[in-house]
């Protein structure tokens, strides 16, 4: 399995996204979750890891801890990134943005459609600028609510 690694750009673009009646789904390679880079939190991830399962090289507190990481494992469309930080938003103004979602008996949170098109717009990837014309406008209507 691949070492975490530091964030690189990508080539390519996403395909399509499927739409649905709560948001936008994409068709993704993979599944990325942002975690809270702080000490407390990062051992309670790698205690998830381990218990999930992950490669060993994966669960490593001072990668983690590191900014601009990105720890991949799986592989697609079956990989999960680990983000310590994602462009343009910090952690917490994505967390005070986030929606609380449940999927089956799973509670989740999602990224708000703003942040999201934050992020999205500072990339300055291609297929980020992409997916921007894709994503509604902040004020237009969602189902999923706050």
């Amino acid at each position: 399995m691949p070492a975490p690694r530091r964030r690189r750009e990508k080539g390519g673009s996403r395909p399509p996204p499927l739409r649905r009646n709560e948001g936008i789904v994409w068709r993704a390679a993979d599944i990325d979750f942002l975690y809270r880079r702080t000490p407390d939190n990062v051992a309670r991830l790698c205690q998830a890891l381990t218990e999930f399962g992950a490669p060993s090289v994966v669960i490593d507190a001072v990668t983690l801890l590191q900014p601009d990481t990105v720890a991949m494992f799986g592989s697609s469309p079956q990989r999960i990134d680990l983000l310590g930080d994602i462009s343009g938003v910090e952690f917490d103004a994505v967390w005070a943005g986030s929606v609380a979602v449940q999927i089956d008996t799973l509670p989740l949170r999602l990224i708000g459609l703003a942040e999201l098109r934050q992020s999205e717009a500072a990339t300055g990837r291609k297929k980020d600028k992409a997916d921007l014309k894709l994503l509604p406008l902040p004020d237009a209507p969602s189902t999923l609510g706050r």
